[in-house]
């Protein structure tokens, strides 16, 4: 017994000696550190990009994503809901799962920006433009919005 435990040992420390040379040098790779997404960086990046009406936004942004975990949310970083383009300047690379795909949060919310440029009225009422440009198949959006803004 001691003889067979003997030669299985030898054999294995054997094989490892003679091993091919790249299994010798392995390098162990970090994964870079996982982001989640958190209010504090969703007012941040509102802030960096002159988004009218953030407090509004906000509230979009929390229904839209369900409070930053939606999988259009996580997948498409798409904060808002918002659908991929065909005609207007977009920072949307796509579309997936029914939904304007980015790179980065913060390409959707250059994105929010440039809506704003092009159909917002400087002034205006926010809900009401909201209203006005149907932004929300939901009939009920607006008093949606309004109940997260209290």
């Amino acid at each position: 017994m001691k003889r067979l435990l003997f030669l299985v040992l030898f054999s294995t420390i054997l094989l490892l000696s003679v091993a091919p040379a790249e299994y010798n040098n392995f390098v162990i790779v970090q994964p870079e550190p996982i982001h989640y997404l958190d209010m504090r960086d969703v007012n941040q990046l509102l802030a960096k990009y002159n988004i009218h009406h953030r407090n509004i936004v906000r509230a979009q942004i929390m229904l839209e994503t369900n409070y930053l975990s939606s999988e259009i949310c996580k997948i498409n970083k798409n904060l808002v809901g918002m659908k991929h383009p065909k005609k207007r300047e977009t920072t949307s690379l796509n579309s997936n799962l029914g939904h304007a795909l980015y790179k980065s949060y913060s390409d959707c919310v250059k994105d929010i920006n440039i809506y704003q440029k092009l159909f917002y009225i400087p002034g205006e009422d926010y809900l009401l433009f909201l209203q006005r440009i149907g932004y929300a198949q939901d009939p009920e959006y607006i008093n949606k919005l309004k109940s997260l803004l209290i």
